[in-house]
């Protein structure tokens, strides 16, 4: 299968392809400069030369010169990198364009088609190379661009590859001058060259340079030895690939070179070395003309120089060449180019014939050349066609292009053939006639089955059906092969039903018949039917008063035209398929065993042409042309008995899709019946007719002769007629003196004697001759050489006169002694001589008339009249008298639709009887003088010939002659009767059925009546609309599907915002906890510079600038920050959902507790940290400075614990309005799922109801038909029971029958008249209305069951409700499922936050628990606070912080290390967190920290005093420095964290205060404070955060997964789900339509008598009305 595609997909290329050669292509000149300059420019390139950027100016000029033949040079210019881009994408949308209209036959479009001839004539040479370079640039450019260039290559070697097959240049000469001929050494040049473009640009220019170099070479080596062009463009190709060789070498060795040195060697070299190869090539061509074998080189090169343009001594060398080595031409002048073809074909022959036999056919690329030499050159299609043929046949395996070129040939010469029988409609051609024989064996198998099926159908019927599907498969099966039948014949006429009529006029008479025969017996169409019969008779009418040698269509009727198809080369001489009726008719074989026997076309000729036939059939072969496809010529067959008879032969090729060549020989049987004699130059006797058989061998004791004597082909003609050579030699300048193939004398007389003794007569004579011949003709050449030059006149006899004298003497002194009888003959006769192939000789002796024992017999009829009447006294029965004995009837009077006489012949009761074949002396002699008198009979009507025949005595009053005259009297009427005839017998019809329905005044069964109701039938038959329930079931169908895209995309929409939601939500966190973290970081640097200045214990100079340096960006941070607060959280406290805080408002003069919100709480603290930093950045300025730091720093130590847990009572509101948007969620999604399932449950419900539609229309036509009445059931069933026992009788009789008659006039004819007799008597019709009630009620009772079962349509629409239900249900499930599968990442999440807010918080007490001890005397000593009453004493407001501090702090640490223990086991147990983050984490977690983020640490990059990552940081001291509690990630942090709160917080854990100010001091100073306590706001909280961030984003990239994974559920099984519910929906509506309309086809069971019935008629037009 995949074979045949590819074939088709080829040879569709390959027709576009040979297009290609009537187009007109661009100078070859422009072409090569092309075809070099796109190559120079791989061996230049344009960015560098040898790795440099170019320096030689010179050398750049050209260098700019050659890119531009690519146009690399102006787009260097434009300097814009994504432009090199989009001509790489423009030139991969050209060739994959290409590569789709060769993959989906694209080509019938005009653009397309033009488009695919330019592609592929100019792919190798202007667009492979600039393609690749462009290509080659992108990599140059960007290397990681692989997908575009992958993309780019892919068609380019695809299309490449196809090329390389596909187009070989096989003209003689060549049309197509850029396209190579077939070598097998062109895969390789090719295959080499995609290889090197595609793997250029990954190597070294060096390297590039030793590729091309290759290349180049091998395709200069092409061009020298394997010369793939034609001689002009291969010198060309020759000079190209010189100049690309040699310019490579010197870019090879230019490495040693300067670029000056390199142009000056490539200036001066190359063009010397090219013109020695130049040279070297001529002087190999001209070698090969020096060699004396010829060769298949040779002779392609022979036409190639021949056919070069204004080369006179070209001409005339090879001209001398063909007279003088291959002595091919007789003189030295050559009239003209044809006369040239003619040597070339020649020379091919006489090289193929010097093969060895086994090598004759092994070349196929010799036999491709010869052919399309002869197809398009030497312009022998049909020779050609026998060579693929000859080639295919000895040739066991042939590649795919020949079978592509084989296909290609034969679908150009039946596109001719159609085309000449389309210009000559009217006109009957013998390759029409072919294939309306062809399509009548076809479908005549067909008809019978149908018809048969339909007595099958009709006997069932009447048995009846337990339920109305057995009667619809029935019908269904019968319509099948009726709707079978209708496309084949449609589609091969090539006719539209609905203007039938105007087509008619275009078709033969076996289309006609064919066409009547199938709408009489098998679609039932009265008035179609009608109109072919009319047209048939019409042609008949035009056709039997012509006489022509053309064929016509009443000799198709009559059965004198065969067609033989004979194998030519495969099996040569069989005779292939045999119409076995035509060939027992046509050549009269006895019986079953001579017909058998029959299998060589040899055996069904005369003897004298046996073993002359094999030589005819060889020179057609090596010719492939025969006069005989023009003309026709009179040949001379043999019946089976022996006897010839006169036929005219004409030729038909056959060019269908087999394995043998099929010539069809067409033989028309004369219809000028005469009486002849055939002999040759010798005289002696090839073949005479029966007739004159009985003549010649007269006996009186035995008048008749059965069987030919065998003798008599060995006698001569002068045997009887003596001075008949003599004759002849007289009057040769008649014969020879004429340019036509046949000549006659003038009409003679003579006398002749039967022979009764012909074997010893014929003994003697060949005595007589072998004494007397030879030497009586010694002077000249007693027989004709058949070996003379044929230019020489055919000798017309071999004999001297005194030769047949003699000769004459010697057969009357053997007759006078052999005692003949006394009967002779007078003869009138004409000798004609034809030419047989134009060199055999024939004569054919014809005799008009004679005359025994002096009375002569003439006759006014016709020119054999005188036969048949001495055939009468002889006792013999001529041709004429057999004919006319026989059932003329049966096959003669249908040719004409006369109603008057049909009308005539249809009131009996009964068919006429055939006659038998023997008839009486007396009948014969009456059947004589009618013969006599028919002129007299045709002038007068029917009836009255009939009356004066009854008046004669001739005929008895119900004598069978009415049958057999009245037919020939028919043939004789004009058209205009005709017409009125049948208007008569229309108007008389209609009489009649009226009398039958005398009670309803309806026109039902008028002509208009009937003719619109066969209007209904016809519509309901050829109609292709759909039912309106199905359209309506489909159109539900598209709502179903709008609504659910609809319902879809809202669910979407809302689970995209609900999605949205909580990946804000996630983040949103972030912003209260970084407020938290910058408010503590702010308290801890206050803290730090009130230590340096007040207690004068600092940390150095590194701190001092990181106080400074942290001040201000983390003022940037909270002023940056408070506006992301202002537009995140204004809407929460609109909505109140933000909680109230008590805050203190401290300064040195009051303390005041108020309530505010968190919006108003952050802008004071925004107010009072900008002014703490600019405190801090100038305190070294003023002392009054540290003052104001202690006032505000009071306001964020008195508002810390209110901050943090405000800070955690916000992150509980947004982890419980984050875990109720889920819980929204769910509940949404459960409405979206149960408002889907009730959408495809109303729908599906509404489509159940219009799926019972097309059952219903069904059964009502299934029920109407069960109402056809037995009588009319039977009738019908008789009339195809009939026609099929003709059928099966004789297979021919099929073009014999009038079907209109038969089938519709005569059936009613014969009812409307026993219908007229019941009705005369009222007690018949009583009994008739009882009978027709009986009848009725077995009609309702013939089905059973009356409905259809629609179990399959409820299953199918449960199924359907499954699939979109499961659609649904695995949606929610699987949203359901992400959500529930993602809240322990979610829970991870929204813990980590809680656990960094907690760490932050127990990190700021635990510096202020132990600091604030400290500066508090030393407040209380600098007196600020002296002023504010609860702030002058440690009692109050200092004892309340630090209680608070304390109650804050336990609580604190226990949560945090709850939350802590439970995140890595989480971080490890995820699967829903990606492994790159959750690889991330754990390294954050576990692992060094400075490798992982050394940018964020400084003491992680600190060596000789510098910070690599924070060069303005000052030096810091060796105790400062906390690298090492990076080495174990964030859980090493954490557990050093845990283990200086056990040791040194000990007392705060337990909510006592520490006191000892000596051991705080210490602490303060130790190492486990300077470097995990001290540093946690400036740096370790950094690395946490990265923590953080990770898994905030792991969280995000959670709820965007699980998005785009509904997403992609929804599209693609959406999709999947929708292309199931169509394709269901839309097979199920095809078939359902399918099946109704089938149904509607059975309405042809219907018989015509049928449509009467009014029942019938209303039941029809409901039927067209429901559709």
């Amino acid at each position: 299968m995949n074979s045949i595609i590819i074939k088709k997909k080829l040879s569709t290329l390959y027709v576009t392809i040979r297009e290609s050669k009537s187009q007109s292509y661009l100078n070859p000149f422009i072409i090569w400069i092309l075809y070099v300059g796109t190559r120079l420019s791989l061996i230049l390139r344009v960015d560098q030369f040898n790795g440099q950027v170019y320096q030689d100016k010179q050398l750049m000029l050209i260098k700019n010169i050659i890119n531009w033949f690519h146009f690399l040079t102006p787009i260097k210019s434009i300097e814009v990198d994504s432009f090199e881009s989009l001509i790489v994408i423009l030139i991969a949308v050209v060739h994959w364009l290409s590569s789709l209209i060769t993959l989906f036959n694209n080509n019938q479009v005009r653009f397309f088609n033009q488009f695919q001839n330019q592609y592929f004539t100019y792919l190798q040479m202007l667009y492979l190379y600039p393609s690749f370079i462009h290509i080659h640039q992108l990599q140059y450019i960007n290397e990681n661009q692989i997908t575009v260039i992958i993309i780019c290559i892919i068609p380019i070697i695809l299309n490449y590859s196809i090329f390389t097959y596909i187009q070989r240049n096989y003209s003689l000469p060549s049309n197509n001058p850029f396209t190579k001929r077939y070598r097998p050494y062109n895969y390789l040049v090719n295959l080499t060259e995609i290889i090197t473009l595609v793997l250029i640009p990954y190597f070294d220019e060096i390297f590039q340079s030793i590729f091309l170099l290759i290349q180049f070479l091998i395709q200069l080596c092409d061009s020298i030895l394997n010369q793939p062009f034609p001689q002009q463009m291969n010198l060309n190709y020759c000079i190209g690939s010189s100049i690309l060789f040699y310019c490579s070498i010197f870019k090879c060795l230019s490495i040693y070179w300067t670029e000056m040195e390199f142009l000056y060697f490539c200036l001066i070299y190359i063009p010397f070395l090219t013109v020695i190869t130049k040279k070297l090539l001529k002087l190999i061509y001209e070698q090969n003309l020096e060699d004396k074998d010829l060769n298949k080189f040779l002779i392609l090169q022979i036409i190639d120089e021949y056919h070069q343009k204004n080369n006179n001594f070209t001409h005339i060398k090879i001209l001398y060449i063909l007279r003088t080595r291959y002595q091919i031409l007789s003189n030295k002048n050559m009239r003209s180019d044809i006369q040239f073809n003619d040597y070339i074909f020649i020379m091919f022959n006489r090289y193929i014939e010097q093969l060895p036999i086994q090598e004759k056919y092994k070349d196929e690329d010799l036999h491709t050349y010869k052919i399309q030499f002869l197809y398009y050159t030497y312009d022998k299609q049909n020779l050609a066609y026998i060579q693929i043929k000859q080639f295919q046949i000895y040739q066991e395996f042939q590649s795919l292009y020949f079978s592509i070129l084989e296909g290609f040939c034969s679908e150009i010469i039946q596109k001719r053939i159609k085309k000449q029988i389309q210009q000559q409609q009217g006109r009957l051609e013998l390759q029409q006639i072919r294939q309306s024989q062809m399509l009548q064996e076809k479908c005549q198998s067909i008809i019978v089955q149908i018809l048969e099926q339909k007595i099958k159908y009709w006997d069932q019927l009447l048995n009846g059906y337990e339920n109305i599907e057995q009667l619809s498969d029935v019908s269904v099966s019968l319509s099948l092969k009726v709707d079978n039948l209708k496309t084949i014949v449609f589609k091969e006429l090539n006719i539209q039903i609905f203007t039938l009529q105007k087509e008619l006029f275009r078709l033969n008479l076996i289309d006609l018949r064919l066409l009547s025969q199938i709408f009489a017996t098998v679609l039932n169409d009265y008035h179609i039917t009608l109109q072919i019969e009319q047209r048939i008779e019409e042609l008949l009418n035009l056709e039997r008063n012509i006489s022509t040698r053309n064929i016509q269509n009443i000799g198709l009727l009559n059965d004198d035209v065969i067609i033989i198809p004979v194998s030519m080369i495969k099996n040569q001489g069989q005779i292939l398929s045999k119409n076995k009726q035509k060939l027992f008719k046509f050549f009269k074989f006895l019986n079953d065993d001579s017909y058998q026997q029959i299998s060589h076309i040899n055996q069904i000729l005369p003897l004298y042409l046996q073993t002359k036939h094999d030589k005819f059939l060889n020179k057609f072969l090596q010719t492939g042309e025969s006069s005989l496809f023009i003309i026709s010529q009179d040949i001379y067959p043999i019946y089976n008995s022996g006897f010839s008879f006169s036929a005219t032969l004409q030729l038909i090729p056959s060019y269908d899709q087999m394995d043998d060549y099929i010539l069809s020989a067409v033989l028309k049987r004369s219809t000028e019946n005469y009486d002849f004699i055939l002999f040759d130059e010798t005289g002696k006797i090839l073949g005479l007719t029966e007739s004159i058989h009985q003549i010649l061998l007269y006996n009186t004791k035995s008048q008749i002769i059965d069987g030919l004597d065998n003798n008599i082909l060995k006698s001569y003609i002068y045997f009887w007629f003596r001075d008949l050579l003599l004759l002849i030699n007289d009057q040769q300048d008649v014969f020879t003196g004429q340019q036509t193939q046949q000549s006659a004398l003038n009409i003679q007389t003579t006398i002749i004697q039967p022979i009764n003794n012909l074997q010893s007569l014929i003994k003697d004579h060949e005595t007589f001759r072998k004494q007397h011949f030879l030497t009586q003709t010694h002077t000249m050449k007693t027989e004709q050489d058949v070996q003379t030059d044929q230019k020489k006149q055919v000798k017309i006899t071999c004999f001297e006169q005194s030769y047949v004298n003699q000769t004459n003497e010697f057969i009357n002194d053997q007759l006078l002694k052999m005692h003949q009888n006394s009967v002779y003959f007078q003869v009138t006769f004409m000798v004609h001589f034809q030419r047989m192939q134009d060199c055999h000789p024939i004569f054919l002796l014809s005799i008009s008339e004679y005359l025994q024992k002096e009375q002569k017999y003439t006759g006014t009829q016709s020119a054999y009249s005188s036969l048949i009447k001495t055939r009468t006294q002889l006792g013999m029965k001529s041709e004429f008298q057999i004919q006319t004995e026989q059932d003329i009837d049966e096959l003669h009077q249908e040719f004409l639709i006369n109603q008057t006489i049909i009308n005539k012949l249809l009131i009996r009761d009964g068919l006429p009887n055939s006659r038998e074949l023997d008839q009486k002396e007396d009948d014969s002699n009456i059947q004589n003088i009618i013969d006599r008198d028919q002129k007299e009979s045709n002038l007068i009507s029917p009836r009255s010939n009939r009356e004066i025949l009854i008046q004669k005595g001739l005929i008895e009053e119900d004598s069978d002659y009415i049958r057999g005259n009245e037919s020939n009297i028919i043939k004789s009427s004009s058209q205009k009767d005709i017409k009125e005839n049948i208007q008569q017998a229309i108007l008389q019809e209609q009489n009649i059925d009226f009398a039958h329905e005398k009670q309803s005044k309806s026109s039902a069964t008028s002509d208009k009546t009937q003719n619109s109701i066969y209007n209904l039938m016809r519509k309901l038959q050829y109609t292709q609309q759909f039912q309106t329930s199905i359209i309506n079931a489909i159109f539900l169908t598209n709502i179903l599907t709008v609504f659910l895209i609809i319902i879809v995309s809202v669910e979407l929409s809302i689970v995209r915002d609900h999605t949205n939601q909580l990946e804000y939500s996630i983040p949103l966190v972030r912003v209260p906890q970084r407020f938290n973290r910058l408010y503590c970081t702010f308290l801890t640097v206050g803290q730090l510079e009130l230590q340096s200045k007040l207690l004068n214990q600092s940390y150095g100079e590194y701190y001092d600038y990181r106080i400074k340096n942290e001040s201000a960006s983390k003022r940037a941070e909270i002023q940056s920050l408070m506006t992301e607060i202002l537009n995140e959280f204004s809407s929460m406290e609109h909505m109140q959902q933000l909680p109230l805080m008590e805050i203190r408002i401290i300064n040195e003069y009051i303390y005041l507790q108020q309530n505010a919100s968190m919006i108003e709480f952050d802008s004071l603290v925004n107010e009072y940290t900008d002014q703490i930093n600019q405190y801090l950045q100038n305190i070294d300025e003023n002392t009054e400075n540290i003052k104001q730091v202690q006032i505000l720093l009071q306001f964020l130590k008195g508002n810390l614990i209110n901050q943090l847990d405000l800070t955690i009572a916000i992150v509980n509101q947004i982890e419980d309005n984050f875990y109720n948007l889920i819980s929204i969620n769910h509940m949404e999604e459960l409405i979206f799922l149960i408002i889907f399932l009730l959408t495809i449950i109303a729908m599906l419900i509404l489509q159940f109801r219009q799926w019972l539609q097309p059952y219903k229309y069904m059964q009502t036509i299934l029920l109407l038909i069960g109402k056809i009445s037995e009588r009319d059931i039977e009738l019908s069933g008789s009339r195809v029971y009939f026609l099929l026992e003709k059928l099966n009788r004789n297979n021919s009789t099929w073009k014999n029958i009038n079907y209109f008659r038969d089938f519709f006039w005569q059936s009613k004819r014969s009812t409307s008249y026993k219908t007229l007799r019941i009705s005369s008597s009222e007690t018949t019709k009583n009994k008739n209305n009882v009978k027709n009630q009986q009848q009725r009620a077995k009609q309702t009772s013939r089905i059973q069951e009356t409905s259809f079962s629609i179990k399959n349509i409820q299953i199918i629409l449960l199924l359907l409700c499954l699939l979109l239900s499961s659609y649904a249900i695995s949606a929610f499930v699987i949203m359901q499922t992400n959500m529930n599968n993602s809240q322990p990442e979610l829970n991870i999440a929204m813990e980590f936050v809680k656990f960094k807010q907690d760490l932050d918080g127990v990190m700021i007490i635990c510096q202020l628990l132990k600091v604030q001890q400290i500066l508090i005397d030393e407040t209380m000593a600098s007196g600020i606070f002296k002023m504010n009453p609860e702030l002058n004493t440690r009692d109050k407001y200092f004892q309340t912080l630090s209680t608070e501090l304390l109650a804050e702090f336990s609580p604190l640490i226990i949560e945090m290390d709850k939350i802590y223990s439970t995140i890595y086991n989480n971080v490890i147990e995820s699967k829903k967190i990606s492994e790159e983050n959750k690889q991330l984490l754990l390294n954050l977690y576990e692992k060094d920290l400075c490798e992982i983020i050394p940018t964020i640490l400084p003491f992680c990059a600190y060596e000789n005093d510098q910070f690599l990552y924070f060069p303005n940081f000052p030096a810091a001291s060796s105790n400062l420095n906390n690298k090492q509690i990076y080495k174990y990630g964030i859980n090493g942090i954490y557990q050093q964290i845990i283990s200086i709160f056990n040791t040194h917080y000990s007392q705060e854990i337990s909510g006592l205060k520490d006191t000892n100010l000596t051991n705080i001091n210490q602490f303060l100073q130790s190492p486990e404070y300077v470097q995990t306590i001290l540093p946690y706001f400036f740096d370790l909280s950094y690395a946490i955060l990265q923590f953080y961030y990770t898994i905030i984003q792991a969280a995000l990239d959670i709820l965007e997964n699980d998005y785009q994974m509904v997403l992609q559920f929804y599209i693609i099984a959406g999709v999947g789900c929708i292309i199931i519910l169509y394709l269901v929906i839309m097979l199920r509506a095809i078939t359902l339509q399918k099946r109704v309309r089938l149904i509607r086809q059975v309405l042809i069971v219907i018989p015509h008598e049928s449509l009467q019935d009014q029942s019938i008629l209303n039941s029809i037009r409901k039927i067209d009305r429901n559709l």
